[in-house]
């Protein structure tokens, strides 16, 4: 009888002790996934990084590339801008798609370097490319009644290229559009100079004040 009793006990035991382990490897467990995860987020930066300053201007850029360029941190881009500036190559030096995006990541990433590409982006060789800077700019830009800026739109709107038979294209507007989010009086007087000339553009900024 007292061997039955002590078996008894030796089962209790072990049950008793068996609790706590696999809390403790679950934790384990955890601390060892958040460490892996840690490390995988700094790999793929790093990688990141690698593609981004390894892009060349001048070639269409990949998928990987795109990406990358998408996914990167403001200081990775304006470290990638620095290098190639350094090498004499400003925004006029890469192919349109890279300067689309240059556009379109500096809307909003507070740099005065970004200031620079997105005014180059205005007087830019490429139709959409103006167009999307005017958009970048009147965003960045809103409610500043900044006049600097106004003047820079007005004789970006002048370009000669913008015209099509004498016929404002659409670009035309997004200068107006931009005109409109910054604001002020200096912006409407250059919207009133820009539309002087051409009825469709005056009944468009007419359309906007009524917004």
């Amino acid at each position: 009888m007292l061997r039955y009793f002590t078996a008894f006990l030796v089962v209790l035991l072990g049950l008793a002790f068996q609790g706590p382990w696999p809390a403790k490897s679950s934790y384990a467990a955890g601390k060892i996934q958040q460490k892996q995860s840690v490390k995988k987020s700094s790999g793929t930066s790093s990688e990141n990084d690698r593609v981004i300053l390894g892009i060349e201007p001048q070639k269409k850029p990949n998928q990987l590339e795109w990406k990358a360029f998408q996914q990167a941190a403001p200081k990775s881009l304006l470290r990638l801008w620095q290098q190639h500036m350094n090498r004499g190559r400003k925004l006029s030096a890469w192919v349109w798609e890279w300067r689309m995006g240059w556009v379109k990541v500096c809307t909003y990433i507070k740099d005065p370097l970004c200031d620079e590409i997105l005014f180059h982006g205005l007087f830019d060789q490429a139709l959409v490319v103006r167009a999307e800077s005017a958009v970048a700019v009147g965003r960045r830009f809103q409610g500043s009644e900044n006049k600097h800026i106004v003047t820079v739109i007005e004789k970006a709107s002048k370009n000669p290229e913008n015209l099509r038979r004498g016929r404002p294209l659409f670009v035309q507007k997004r200068f107006l559009h931009a005109l409109k989010m910054i604001g002020g009086d200096a912006a409407n007087a250059a919207a009133t100079r820009i539309t002087n000339k051409h009825a469709e553009l005056k009944k468009y900024w007419d359309q906007l004040n009524l917004k």
